[in-house]
């Protein structure tokens, strides 16, 4: 049985649940979705969950070392991502390939 992976991806406030929406999207958000489709594709066995700091604040506090990083650096530590609750980015998305690393790893 393969290792059940979860990553997460703890993201500052967003006027939708995705980020990609209004006349000029930020291209960092269009590449970080296009990356996520292709990682459902290629890795279904991975759960991939995005968790915008106004859409689902409990999330933020159900991870001690995200809400500590929050509560001392405010939203200035967002984006933070962790494999299996264990955080191995913050201040910036992951690409694609270091998806891929992060999940071989994991």
């Amino acid at each position: 049985m393969e290792k059940k992976v979860v990553i997460n991806i703890y993201e500052p406030p967003m006027c939708c649940t995705s980020g990609v929406c209004g006349p000029s999207p930020d291209t960092k958000l269009m590449d970080l979705q296009d990356a996520i489709k292709r990682l459902e594709k290629e890795f279904p066995e991975v759960s991939i969950n995005r968790y915008s700091m106004n859409f689902s604040p409990k999330e933020f506090m159900n991870n001690k070392e995200v809400f500590t990083k929050v509560k001392t650096e405010k939203t200035n530590a967002l984006p933070i991502i962790t494999v299996n609750e264990v955080i191995i980015k913050e201040k910036d998305y992951l690409t694609y390939d270091e998806f891929v690393e992060a999940i071989k790893n994991a």
